[in-house]
């Protein structure tokens, strides 16, 4: 139920995005980074789908080129502990104004509990697997940038990005197939479809 709830929330995004980046243009609605502006402060509301909490630091490096750090907080109760860090370079493009292309590092370690599958024959030792697994990752993606209230911001990106993990099984755990995941899983390697939306505020 969860993956269906984060595919349909994928495309309303996804086509969203489209939408409103095409109708901002059409009215002029996009957000015109001035050179005043230096800091911005962003919420990232998608990773709270998978129990994840994150907040993006941009900071302006020169004229239509920012930085964006983004650190992450992974937590679900027993299963779920861990942390995650992204580093963007982004350009804002002079010629579509609120449109941007952005390339970045990916890092994150998690500690993760599966008990979904209890092995009801032996109770006292319900885990499923018991992993730790520390990923590097990289990503591109091309998003546009719109002006909601004075200094208020919506951004909406996607792209593709890559993971690379490294995984480390407590003795006894039972060793899983990690092709065989969730696309959401904090666990998956490969390639992956990078989507989000960013509520921000110029400082």
């Amino acid at each position: 139920m969860r993956t269906k709830k984060i595919q349909i929330l994928f495309w309303i995004c996804l086509l969203s995005s489209v939408y409103s980046f095409s109708m901002a243009q059409r009215k002029g609605e996009y957000c015109m980074l001035d050179k005043e502006n230096r800091f911005m402060l962003s919420f990232t509301p998608l990773p709270l789908i998978v129990h994840a909490f994150e907040v993006d630091f941009d900071v302006k490096l020169k004229d239509q080129l920012w930085l964006s750090i983004a650190p992450q907080y992974n937590k679900r109760k027993d299963s779920l502990n861990g942390f995650g860090l992204s580093i963007n370079v982004r350009y804002y493009d002079p010629q579509f104004k609120g449109l941007y292309y952005g390339v970045g590092a990916f890092f994150d370690y998690n500690h993760v509990v599966d008990i979904s599958n209890n092995n009801r024959q032996n109770p006292k030792n319900p885990i499923c697997y018991d992993v730790q697994s520390k990923r590097i990752g990289a990503q591109i993606i091309i998003g546009g940038l719109f002006q909601i209230f004075p200094r208020t911001t919506l951004d909406i990106f996607g792209g593709f990005g890559f993971r690379q993990g490294f995984y480390k099984f407590a003795e006894g755990s039972e060793i899983i197939e990690m092709r065989n995941l969730k696309f959401s899983s904090y666990l998956k390697q490969g390639f992956n479809v990078q989507l989000g939306i960013r509520l921000g505020f110029l400082l």
